[in-house]
């Protein structure tokens, strides 16, 4: 069951676990939590000493200097969704890496730059520094699920190179060379032949969940 904003007994208990966290609305929209403030009705009560939580204010992940108000029901505790980010090289190409949390019990809830880790796709690959990725709009795009179609990853991934990839959903990734890879197995998984992909046979399992993330259900 995901957590609700119930969680949380008072303002103090909510900033200290919310604040500066990745979490998103009920919308989809990943946002950075900011402050806490609480409800209206205790706004300005100056007698009461632990007023109750009552909502955050916010950045936009894509960090466009604009604050927002977002009241507690608006806002969705559950874990934020990682996996395959698209980014591009100090060249200018195509190139993903892969996002995952930190398997340890830490307190906050959301994602902070201290719960996320990245991986290359396979064991050479250019890997760019947590900087790259953290509060900008690549990650906003994973979070929210945007990636470009399988085809479109094809056009844009050069013929006379080893290394473009991109990624076409969160699970699922193309090199140059037509090689599909899945998440961090580090090799690749399958080929597209004519436009179509063609899982190798030690992989015909991740069948179902290519079907799903190319209709868009990942």
């Amino acid at each position: 069951m995901a957590l609700s904003s119930e969680f949380f007994w008072d303002l103090q208990h909510a900033m200290s676990y919310l604040t500066g966290c990745i979490i998103r609305t009920t919308e989809g929209e990943p946002i950075v939590v900011l402050e806490c403030f609480a409800p209206r009705d205790e706004r300005d009560d100056q007698a009461a000493r632990q007023p109750k939580f009552g909502g955050i204010t916010a950045a936009h992940l894509i960090m466009d200097g604009a604050t927002i108000w977002v009241d507690k029901d608006r806002l969705d505790l559950s874990p934020v969704p990682l996996g395959f980010i698209n980014i591009t090289n100090a060249g200018g190409r195509p190139r993903v890496v892969y996002t995952s949390r930190l398997p340890a019990r830490i307190w906050k809830v959301g994602l902070t730059n201290h719960s996320i880790i990245l991986t290359a796709p396979y064991p050479d690959a250019w890997q760019p520094a947590i900087g790259a990725v953290w509060k900008r709009s690549c990650m906003a795009d994973t979070i929210r699920g945007h990636f470009p179609s399988l085809q479109a990853c094809q056009k844009a991934i050069r013929k006379d190179t080893r290394n473009d990839m991109l990624a076409f959903s969160r699970r699922f990734a193309l090199r140059s060379g037509n090689k599909l890879y899945y998440k961090t197995l580090g090799e690749p998984v399958g080929v597209l032949r004519a436009g179509v992909p063609d899982l190798f046979e030690d992989y015909q399992y991740l069948k179902e969940v290519l079907e799903e993330d190319q209709n868009g259900r990942q």
